[in-house]
């Protein structure tokens, strides 16, 4: 079905600021001419003693996980991860006893993680996401960029949301208000696009008419264009990836009238983002109030959706590109999953995830190109007492 385009407008940089750094992003080590696969994983840890951000990774093929501490202390939010297609890895976090957000940034085969403070302190509350522009060719700017939510006011008063940037290799954190933000949104998700641009979704919290909103940034650009895309529903914590293409997907949970309504996909062609069709793919999938996650697979030419749920196993749906029907595989059965889950694809074309279960365990699982049986790998025994989330990311030299 198509939705209508409700409103657009353009915002300028409403506020810009460095947070200084002592640090400042290293050179990047050059990959290895061998080809060499990792997948990745980073989550907090309260096990007494040893409370810490930290990171887990695995050659893919083989057995047992690398784990490094990224930085101690108990009281960080649900990390976020990326790889820059140079295979430098970033992971950012709110330090929630204070409000404030940090990144940590490893070069590619490397060891040791460096970084520190990104926002002022008190200014970022809950878990951020992150994404990291390409390198195109040496010397050309690339940004690496977090969403992150201001700490709430108070009711009736508008959260926002914040971006937060810095280029590759130099130093010095900068910011910017997004457009828009209402009470009640949940985080936002941020993707980037084939020209390097910078997408980010949220939805509408409180405000009407509901639906989900899209701040789009052009590449070395300052200035944003804000869409709303309203379909009278309640999306709840839209999740948003750029294809190759162009085309921008997303997919949510969705309520009518306060209730759990199911998952939905959105899709817009590249170059028209006043155009957009929608599929309710699941009336089951996903809880209200946690939201969906989503993975293009372009090596298989697909797209996966899943979400946590009050069921013993985690639902996911994948579509072949094009007017294809979903499939559902399940993940994790029996009773594994507590959520929230992650989800990422590898370059051969497969899958991973990982999530935690009751008592802090953190499982991962990994879904074979073509296949519709996932397997489930023992417990990361570095992992033993996870808070919140995990986050999974995977590289290919």
């Amino acid at each position: 079905m198509n939705l209508k385009h409700r409103t657009r407008r353009s915002a300028c940089l409403l506020a810009a600021g460095a947070v200084a750094m002592a640090v400042a992003m290293g050179p990047a080590a050059l990959p290895a001419q061998a080809s060499t696969s990792e997948q990745m994983v980073a989550a907090v840890d309260e096990t007494p003693g040893a409370q810490g951000l930290y990171f887990e990774v695995q050659t893919v093929g083989s057995t047992g996980w690398h784990r490094e501490l990224v930085a101690g202390g108990p009281a960080w939010s649900t990390p976020a991860m990326t790889v820059m297609n140079n295979g430098d890895i970033f992971i950012a976090a709110v330090d929630e006893s204070t409000d404030t957000l940090y990144c940590y940034w490893q070069d590619y085969q490397t060891t040791g993680w460096t970084g520190g403070r990104v926002s002022a302190i008190g200014q970022a509350a809950g878990a951020p996401e992150i994404a990291a522009q390409k390198v195109m060719s040496p010397g050309q700017p690339a940004e690496i960029a977090i969403v992150s939510g201001n700490p709430d006011p108070g009711p009736g008063n508008d959260p926002s949301f914040t971006y937060f940037y810095t280029q590759f290799q130099k130093s010095g954190w900068y910011s910017q208000t997004l457009p828009g933000g209402y009470y009640g949104q949940s985080s936002p998700d941020i993707a980037v696009g084939p020209n390097n641009e910078i997408v980010v979704a949220y939805d509408a919290g409180e405000i009407l008419p509901n639906g989900f909103y899209l701040d789009v940034q052009p590449y070395l650009s300052t200035n944003w264009s804000e869409l709303h895309v309203g379909t009278g529903n309640y999306e709840n914590a839209p999740r948003v990836e750029v294809q190759s293409s162009g085309n921008i997907i997303i997919g949510d949970t969705i309520g009518v009238q306060n209730d759990f309504g199911g998952t939905e996909f959105y899709w817009s062609p590249a170059n028209d983002i006043d155009s957009w069709n929608a599929e309710h793919i699941s009336s089951t999938m996903g809880m209200l109030g946690q939201g969906s996650v989503m993975a293009d697979n372009p090596t298989a030419g697909s797209i996966t959706l899943t979400a946590e749920s009050d069921t013993s196993c985690v639902t996911a749906m994948t579509q072949d590109y094009g007017p294809n029907p979903w499939t559902t595989t399940k993940i994790g059965c029996p009773g594994l999953n507590a959520g929230p889950i992650s989800l990422a694809a590898r370059a051969d074309g497969g899958l991973i995830a990982a999530d935690t279960s009751e008592n802090g365990n953190t499982h991962f699982y990994w879904l074979a190109k073509n296949s519709t049986t996932w397997t489930t790998e023992p417990t990361l025994t570095g992992l033993p007492d996870v808070s919140g989330g995990v986050a999974v990311a995977s590289y290919t030299s």
